[in-house]
Parts: structure tokens; C-alpha cells; sequence
């Protein structure tokens, strides 16, 4: 009989451990709360004690509170590493930033871009024979010139940039050789777009480029320089210099080639610095759970009774759910609460309020829907990542609803149909600034809910 007890007692020890490993895969009732199995009390039945750490892993109330009228038996320690403080020994870790699509600093040269237009270099094929360029000197048969320049990165293939400073030089038309002209001084402007044939994330990118070039002197020249060249982007520099041909747009100015070369200095973004400092913190912490098991024996009738309390108790908070729910009075500024609410997400970039491709699309469906069925209105919610000022946030997560609004305002949904409205960082769908999920909270919910 002894031998029974103990083998049975074994037994006992290998389904607890057992049912503490895999608790998570229990069956659940509709309230919400873990269910016991009936094979599972079948079994216990048998034995005249039960560990009482299953029935708190079951949050189940005995009629015994007091632990210490009960027999410890068996107790079990361990640690969990996740993440938290680093101790001061321990290397830190180098948090890995989120693949850079594009650099979206201003670029400023402090007086630092250099040009300079040729009217030598085609001259020989427009005027032959009677062209004396060859003979001059390059600053002889050019206007040199040096200028302030602003430059900005709107996409990964797309970027602009502005000129303004003054030179000297000679200028001249297609009916005279540069030799005749003289050497004067001009106010220099020009503008210059350029398309990227690499994406953003490369630091050296070759470009094409087209422009407007304005010159003011004794006269105004203009011309429209088309090209090529490359650049090059780091942390603390921009460099860019291309190669082009100057087409005539005045009758006073003769076809030319034009060389730039510029040196940038990139200006801090307020967002950058959060975001650089967002990664260092977490990837220089840690958190260290302890886990302790205790194992106690309780008599099994308690069991008994503590399931069929349970299972009522569970009964009873469905059925207040239920009337509650019946009861609740819809707000018609959350369309969600409305009967047959459907949300679609749409997401922007870090910082954009410009809609995506696959934003297109999500929006696309839902104007179809719209159309089929004149019924249906939208509420428009507009949010932000957890980065960066309530103020600016909230301007922002604004644009993101009336971009939306715009784009199906434009595709036959009238103004009438829809509600926008923008939270800011407010409502987050990630409540965490990692880089790596922190896309999920740049969005734009489009509520479709029945007109009531």
C-alpha cells in the first residue's frame, strides 16, 4: 500500500510539472478565464491531496487562504533574461538603425559651389573657321562664378537645389566668337532638379539633371542646362558636381558647357537626434524576470467545489457582458461603435504625409465600396509615431487624414460622406518607439460605417 502511495504521488509530481509547462495551450471558457479539464479532475479525484499551485494556476479561491496550514513540498526557482540595465562590465550592444531610405536633411554651401560656363567649347562646331576659342585660355573663354546653395532630397530618386552668388566672365551670343565680348560682372541664379538613377540608401548616387541658369549684367541671359554628374552623402558632407550643356532660351546668349562642383553641409533634424537616441536606449537594456514555483498539498474536495464556483462565476460575467453590451449607447464620434464598422489602415513613411503605392490601393477599395453602396460614410483618423512633439504630431497626423480626404474627395466621394480627424501620437497601435515597429503607428484608419 505504501508502494501505491508513492508511485501515485510520482505520478502526481509528473502531471504537475507537466501542466506548468504547457498551461498556455488549456482551454479557455467565454469569459476569458482558463477552464479545468473534466479528465483532468476525473484524475485528481482519486488522489486525497492536490498541489494548491495548480489551482492558482487556474485562479481559483479554496476555502483554505491560509498557506500555512498546508504541507510545502517542492519549490523551483529560475531566471528569465529579456531586457533591461547593462551592467557595467558587460559590452554594450550597438543597436541596428532601420535601412536609411533617404536623406531627408536640408543641405546648405555656405558660398562654396563653384560654376563655370565654356562658350569656347562648342564654338568650333557653330562657328568654324571663324572661331578663335582654341587660342584662349579657359578663364578667358568662360564665366566663373561662386554662390550660396540650398539642396533637398524629396524622395529616393528625386532632389532640388537653389543657387544664388556672382562672377566674372565674358558672355556671348550664337552670331559672335567669345573672343570679342568683355569681361564683366554678373549676378548668377540658377535652379537645378535632378533624378537619381540609385535609390536614397546608396551614399554615392549618379544623377541626370536639368535646370534654369539666369545671368544679370548688362543684360539678363538665360539658358536651360541639362546633364549629368554624381554625388556623394555622409553623416557630416554632401558633395556634388555634374557636367552640362547650356541651351539658349534668350537670343543674347550663345549654347554653352557648364561645370558645377559644390560642397554641402548637412542641418540637424530635431526627429534624427530622438530617434538615434530612442536606439541607444534600447539596445542598452534589459530586464531580468525571477519565476518561483511553489508546490503545496490540498485536499481534493476543494477542487471539487472550486470548479463548480468558478464555472459559475464565469456564467455570470457573460451574461452581465451580454447585457451591458445591449445596453451601450453608441457615440456617433467613433463610427467603430456603429453596427457593421469596418476599418481599412493605410501607412505613410517616417514623417510624410504623401500617400504610398499600396496606400493607393487600400483607398481604392474602399471608394469602390463607397460607390456601390451610397449608405456607407468613412471616418478618416490620422495618427503619428510616439517621436516628436505633441504640436508637431498633431499638425501631422492632420495632413495624413486630409491627404486621404483629398485623394477620394478627387475620385467622386463627397465632402458630405466623410469625417477627418487627427490624434497625433495619441491611440498608438505599438506603444514603443523601435524603429522596427514604429511604422505600424504611422497610419491612417478609414472607418466605413453605415449612415444611421
Amino acid at each position: 500500500m505504501k508502494t501505491k502511495s508513492v508511485c501515485l504521488t510520482a505520478c502526481l509530481m509528473i502531471a504537475i510539472g507537466a501542466f506548468s509547462q504547457t498551461s498556455d495551450t488549456l482551454l479557455k471558457s467565454s469569459a476569458g478565464q482558463p477552464k479545468i479539464p473534466d479528465s483532468l479532475i476525473s484524475i485528481l479525484t482519486l488522489q486525497k491531496d492536490i498541489p494548491d499551485s495548480l489551482l492558482q494556476r487556474f485562479k481559483i479561491q479554496t476555502e483554505v487562504p491560509d498557506t500555512s496550514s498546508r504541507q510545502l513540498i517542492a519549490q523551483y526557482k529560475s531566471s528569465d533574461t529579456l531586457k533591461g540595465q547593462k551592467g557595467p562590465d558587460s559590452k554594450p550592444s550597438e543597436a541596428k538603425a532601420p535601412v536609411k531610405k533617404y536623406d531627408k536633411r536640408w543641405n546648405i554651401s555656405p558660398l562654396l559651389k563653384f560654376q563655370a560656363q565654356d562658350f569656347g567649347m562648342l564654338e568650333k562646331r557653330r562657328m568654324g573657321y571663324l572661331s578663335d576659342a582654341h587660342t584662349l585660355s579657359f578663364t578667358d573663354r568662360s564665366t566663373l562664378s561662386l554662390a550660396a546653395s540650398v539642396y533637398k532630397n524629396f524622395s529616393g530618386h528625386l532632389s532640388m537645389s537653389l543657387d544664388i552668388g556672382a562672377g566674372s566672365g565674358r558672355v556671348t551670343d550664337k552670331n559672335a566668337p567669345i573672343s570679342q565680348a568683355q569681361k564683366r560682372f554678373y549676378g548668377v541664379g540658377t535652379a537645378t532638379m535632378y533624378l537619381h538613377l540609385l535609390g536614397g540608401q546608396y551614399r554615392l548616387q549618379p544623377f541626370i539633371a536639368a535646370g534654369i541658369n539666369y545671368m544679370m549684367g548688362d543684360g539678363a541671359y538665360m539658358s536651360a542646362p541639362v546633364g549629368a554628374g554624381v554625388k556623394f552623402t555622409s553623416k557630416k558632407i554632401m558633395i556634388e558636381g555634374q557636367a552640362a550643356q547650356g541651351y539658349a532660351i534668350s537670343k543674347n546668349i550663345a549654347n554653352t558647357m557648364m561645370y558645377s562642383v559644390g560642397a554641402y553641409i548637412p542641418l540637424k533634424r530635431k526627429k534624427d537626434d530622438e530617434e538615434s537616441s530612442n536606439r541607444k536606449d534600447s539596445g542598452n537594456t534589459k530586464n531580468i524576470t525571477n519565476i518561483t514555483n511553489n508546490y503545496y498539498l490540498l485536499n481534493a474536495d476543494s477542487l471539487k467545489k472550486a470548479a463548480a464556483d468558478s464555472a459559475k462565476l464565469a456564467e455570470e460575467q457573460l451574461k452581465k457582458k451580454r447585457e451591458e453590451d445591449a445596453n451601450k449607447i453608441l457615440d456617433p464620434d467613433d463610427p467603430m461603435n456603429l453596427p457593421a464598422a469596418v476599418k481599412e489602415i493605410v501607412y505613410f513613411n517616417y514623417d510624410q504625409y504623401s500617400l504610398t503605392s499600396a496606400a493607393f490601393g487600400s483607398i481604392d477599395q474602399v471608394i469602390k465600396k463607397l460607390k456601390d453602396n451610397p449608405i456607407l460614410n468613412v471616418h478618416l483618423k490620422g495618427y503619428t509615431d510616439l517621436s516628436g512633439s505633441e504640436q508637431y504630431n498633431s499638425a501631422l497626423s492632420r495632413r495624413r487624414a486630409q491627404m486621404v480626404f483629398d485623394y477620394m474627395n478627387s475620385r467622386g466621394i463627397p465632402a458630405e460622406r466623410m469625417i477627418m480627424s487627427g490624434y497625433g501620437k495619441n491611440n498608438p497601435a505599438i506603444a514603443s518607439n523601435d524603429p522596427g515597429t514604429a511604422w505600424m503607428n504611422r497610419r491612417c484608419e478609414i472607418v466605413i460605417f453605415e449612415k444611421r
